[in-house]
């Protein structure tokens, strides 16, 4: 099965560097997408850095891939990015949100937005705030201020644009559809509230429940990419074709 991962605002796909090194997954092709504006330069001058931009860019690229069945995670931006573009990714069996709460207009399902993820150059100390608030992992936290300051910060502008303006699709409708999904988030996650993510009217909630990872921030793909690892392995083995056996996907 391809395993796409997709990384949150100004970050990069080496946030996950540690789920793709678990054994657990080792039985299936892991992608990691830098989104457009991440990951190091050139930056294109006149780059789409709306929800629909990049969904659009993520879209483009899988369906450029060889066919197949893939399940699609999405960690905080990129599980906003993964439910825009969930409808034009072909094989898509499943999506993983990660510290992403389904959301309308007007916005709701955060605790707090730090001022840093919304500014074209934000001071230090905004920047170490927001780099706090991700994980406890002292080697990520090197890597998540690296990265920083090599996405293109235009891509902060252009998301917070479109999310004050409304420009994206209604993502409480998309979960509500058939399509499993698994919703998983730090227990300590700062950013996100965790009883709205309970509330949701999800359609096909995997394990019929949030799961919920301890000791974790808003990223614990950092703080616990064993256990992070794992349901996603979980999560796939229930949603492969019926010659899988029934217990495998059961939920930890």
């Amino acid at each position: 099965m391809e395993i796409v991962l997709l990384h949150g605002n100004s970050s990069s796909s080496r946030c996950w560097r540690r789920v793709a090194a678990s054994d657990v997954l080792r039985a299936h092709e892991l992608v990691a997408i830098d989104l457009p504006g991440h990951g190091g330069g050139p930056y294109a001058a006149h780059a789409d850095y709306s929800l629909r931009g990049l969904a659009c860019s993520v879209a483009g690229l899988l369906q450029a891939r060889p066919p197949g069945p893939r399940v699609v995670v999405g960690w905080s931006l990129g599980g906003h990015v993964a439910l825009e573009a969930a409808a034009a990714i072909p094989g898509l069996l499943g999506l993983v949100l990660i510290g992403a709460p389904p959301t309308g207009f007007p916005v709701s399902g955060f605790r707090a937005m730090p001022a840093a993820a919304t500014c074209l150059e934000p001071p230090a100390h905004q920047v170490r705030e927001h780099i706090e608030a991700l994980c406890r992992d002292e080697s990520a936290r090197l890597l998540f201020h690296e990265d920083f300051a090599l996405a293109d910060p235009r891509v902060r502008d252009g998301v917070a644009r479109c999310i004050a303006s409304g420009d994206f699709s209604d993502e409480i409708e998309i979960v509500r559809g058939p399509l499993p999904i698994a919703a998983i988030v730090g227990a300590d996650d700062p950013l996100v509230d965790i009883d709205h993510l309970r509330s949701v009217p999800w359609g096909h909630l995997w394990g019929g429940r949030v799961h919920l990872i301890d000791g974790a921030l808003h990223a614990p793909q950092c703080d616990a990419p064993l256990e992070v690892a794992s349901l996603l392995s979980g999560f796939v083995a229930s949603i492969r074709p019926a010659s899988s056996s029934p217990s495998e996907g059961s939920p930890p």
